[in-house]
């Protein structure tokens, strides 16, 4: 006679009009926050897709939307004003889940997740590359984990020959960053944002920023710039000029 089998409780229940799995198959990336459960309330009958998943633990819910969407679910839930809180969050969850997901790949596989530590800026690269990985603060460093087939293209990307380095004048980059961020604007959906007549000064300091960009001269004033970059990036660059505004008022 065999055992009965007694399967334990999932730690959380699922809510949505869309399954998690399917909602990260459609195109775009998405964009995951950590709020009260009865924030559910709030989504109830309205125009978008989410999948959703209520913790047994502390009856918290996250919610899984399209990047697209974020605006309109800051806007349903009234949180407007955490918007720069809830993206830093959204991008702590999605890392989490990226390294769930490439160690359960590396365990299938029978292999074991590779790492290696890396600069802000060679992350971005990766990033910009569309490479998966997870990442870990290092001090002022990065620690990034990977699956064993991806090592050669990241090394190749991030250490490049001299004579690449030596070949991407700033035009180049400017161009290869424009491009990408074209693609992903392609893949989710979503239009680039433009910010017209920066000066050289705007520019420099977005420069020195974390923010991708790309930026052109203005064609009526060529002493002014043009940038063109991601929606998300609306409230960043908002604020980076703010500050520096603030600073020259001192």
């Amino acid at each position: 006679m065999g055992q009965l089998r007694i399967t334990k409780p999932k730690p959380y229940f699922v809510y949505g009009n869309i399954s998690y799995r399917e909602l990260k198959e459609t195109s775009g990336d998405t964009y995951s926050i950590k709020v009260g459960a009865e924030m559910l309330l709030n989504m109830i009958g309205q125009p978008i897709l989410y999948s959703a998943k209520l913790s047994r633990a502390d009856g918290s819910v996250t919610i899984t939307i399209k990047d697209k969407d974020r605006k309109f679910l800051l806007e349903l839930l009234e949180m407007q004003s955490k918007s720069e809180q809830l993206d830093d969050q959204s991008q702590r969850i999605k890392n989490q889940l990226m390294y769930k997901e490439l160690k359960e790949t590396a365990a299938q596989n029978n292999e074991k997740l590779q790492y290696l530590v890396i600069t802000a800026e060679q992350k971005q690269i990766l990033e910009d590359n569309c490479i998966k990985f997870a990442y870990f603060d290092k001090g002022d460093k990065i620690n990034i984990a990977f699956l064993p087939e991806k090592a050669e293209l990241i090394k190749k990307l991030i250490y490049p020959s001299k004579d690449k380095q030596i070949d991407e004048t700033p035009q180049k980059k400017n161009a290869r960053i424009y491009d990408n961020l074209k693609k992903n604007a392609a893949l989710s959906g979503e239009k680039l944002r433009y910010k017209a007549k920066l000066t050289k000064a705007q520019l420099d300091t977005l420069i020195n920023s974390d923010i991708l960009f790309a930026y052109f001269t203005n064609k009526e004033d060529k002493s002014l710039y043009n940038i063109a970059y991601e929606n998300k990036d609306e409230d960043k660059i908002r604020e980076v000029l703010t500050e520096l505004n603030n600073y020259k008022a001192l």
